[in-house]
């Protein structure tokens, strides 16, 4: 069977509107297998005190998704209504990070699970760490790795696990290259993104492409560690 690129667009998602028609999408009737990548983005959004920190923008990208979209929920715009808004039946944003069937994946559950909380009182449930589980997959694998610190560089640690110019390989390479491209200095200007506007595109299209393997990455540690 043909692999199939993860992202094949990315949404902007500013209005409760538009956050109304996208929730039905993130809930996908079960058993259709699917986990949900998850990172957030703005200025130092895991410190314990709201005033000193924020979240401009929660990125989402479901596995399983036959649209493979990437959705920014601008939270500047959209502001407590990222939580509040409704679907057709009554499902919110918080319905689905609160399901306990539904996997997410991140990167770094203290920081997302915390900034989450201290902003908005919400809680991750069935929340799986890939900062802490490639560097087990990689020990595994015979890759000497103690600690990842950036999401990018743990992309870039667990292509050792792939072979070289694999589906796989070009994937993460991608996301890696145009990261870096949009990114020079690091995580700090991908968190002063939504500083600008309007928001380049290019730009989200970079975040777009990470987030979009985050999935990846679990897929490649998972077999190593067995499941949790």
């Amino acid at each position: 069977m043909a692999q199939i690129w993860p992202l094949e667009s990315f949404l902007l998602v500013n209005t409760a509107d538009v956050l109304a028609s996208v929730l039905p999408l993130l809930k996908e009737p079960l058993p259709r297998c699917h986990m949900l990548a998850l990172d957030i983005i703005g200025q130092h959004p895991d410190a314990s005190n709201p005033d000193r920190s924020s979240i401009d923008c929660i990125t989402l990208h479901l596995t399983g998704n036959d649209w493979r979209i990437t959705y920014f929920l601008d939270l500047r715009a959209l502001g407590p209504a990222v939580f509040t808004t409704t679907d057709t039946d009554g499902t919110t944003l918080t319905t689905i990070f609160q399901h306990p069937q539904i996997p997410k994946v991140v990167f770094g559950l203290d920081r997302v699970s915390q900034a989450l909380y201290t902003h908005f009182h919400v809680r991750l449930e069935l929340a799986i760490d890939i900062q802490a589980l490639a560097p087990v997959a990689l020990r595994h694998f015979g890759v000497p790795c103690r600690e990842v610190y950036s999401l990018v560089g743990c992309i870039s640690l667990v292509r050792e696990m792939v072979a070289v110019g694999s589906t796989v390989d070009r994937w993460l390479k991608e996301a890696v290259d145009k990261h870096w491209e949009a990114f020079p200095e690091g995580r700090c200007q991908v968190d002063m993104m939504f500083e600008e506007r309007p928001i380049e595109p290019w730009k989200l299209k970079a975040c777009a492409l990470v987030t979009a393997v985050m999935p990846v990455v679990y897929g490649l540690c998972q077999p190593r560690i067995g499941r949790l």
